[in-house]
């Protein structure tokens, strides 16, 4: 895109950008009101008739306090959404970065060798996530302690780090006892810390059932409004889902070519296990998709059957 533009000519740019990305008109006012309060008010002030980037954080500096508000999140934002027009000629959605966890010291090298081994033995992406969450967790907390090395860890900490109801789970005493019985092999540690864990007993607290009846499944079902865009996908997403069988990464993957219409199946490869089934498409769940897909999908060239709710539309992921 042009670096020397009038503000006029990239508000053009990104509202002809929102038009043809199905934003909605309200959406697209806002931007509008924004732009005409804010960032052109204040060049218009200044005598400025040409944006840059530079301009736009001139104006964050003089115009947002330090504890933002709201208001002033938003103005943020509109002035982002200029800077990514006149930068690559889009703009991207808002999303939430994950988290990345690293493993630092000694003790993180350590670990991040034990993660590597579990992934030459072809375990679960999933399976090795969930080690590193909780192997983050305990570094976290003996870095806390001033704990740098891996001859420094005793008992007592292993201990002291389970004893929150947070880390007290049968997953967390797991990895710890695989870590430690890995180190001790690998000839990292002197003494094998997972005797400690050997009978340990972790405190079970009340949890949401791993099953429901189907008359609870049936008014879970009916709790979802389809009188929006928004409930018609949510509806249909969960149908694939009770129904079925689905897991969340699995739904947010379905695309069109999955579905035999005229067989009335649908076919996929499962993210978490790498096998290819084959599901009966059942007359509720494919009459669901159908209203969402004539009713509630906006238009979009992606292959793939549900997308997020707001402009510019993208495929789901299993954490929304």
């Amino acid at each position: 895109m042009r670096q020397n533009q009038t503000i006029t000519e990239l508000i053009e740019a990104c509202i002809g950008y929102f038009e043809q990305n199905c934003y909605t008109k309200q959406r697209i006012e806002r931007y509008k009101s924004m732009w005409r309060n804010g960032i052109c008010r204040y060049m218009s002030n200044k005598g400025i008739g040409n944006y840059n980037c530079s301009i736009g954080e001139e104006f964050i500096r003089d115009n947002i306090s330090p504890r933002v508000t709201p208001g002033e999140r938003d103005l943020i934002r509109s002035v982002t959404v200029l800077n990514e027009m006149q930068a690559t000629g889009k703009v991207s959605k808002k999303t939430v970065h994950p988290i990345t966890r690293k493993l630092t010291g000694e003790i993180g090298e350590a670990a991040e060798r034990f993660l590597h081994r579990l992934k030459e033995l072809r375990r679960n992406a999933t399976t090795i996530n969930d080690h590193l969450l909780y192997l983050h967790r305990f570094i976290q907390y003996l870095n806390n302690n001033d704990i740098k090395l891996l001859g420094e860890i005793s008992e007592q900490h292993v201990l002291s780090f389970l004893s929150t109801r947070t880390n007290n789970k049968i997953n967390v005493v797991y990895s710890l006892r695989m870590f430690f019985r890995y180190a001790y092999e690998e000839r990292l540690l002197k003494t094998d810390l997972s005797y400690v864990l050997a009978n340990y007993k972790w405190v079970k607290h009340e949890k949401l059932p791993s099953f429901y009846t189907a008359e609870e499944v049936i008014k879970i079902e009916s709790t979802v409004s389809l009188s929006s865009e928004v409930g018609k996908r949510n509806y249909a997403v969960l149908l694939l889902a009770t129904r079925l069988g689905l897991r969340a990464s699995d739904i947010a993957r379905l695309s069109f070519a999955n579905f035999d219409w005229d067989k009335s199946r649908i076919t996929l490869q499962q993210c978490k296990t790498g096998r290819e089934i084959e599901l009966p498409l059942l007359i509720e769940v494919g009459e669901a998709i159908i209203n969402y897909l004539k009713f509630g999908r906006h238009r979009s060239s992606s292959p793939n059957v549900f997308l997020s709710a707001r402009a510019p539309y993208r495929t789901l992921t299993d954490t929304k």
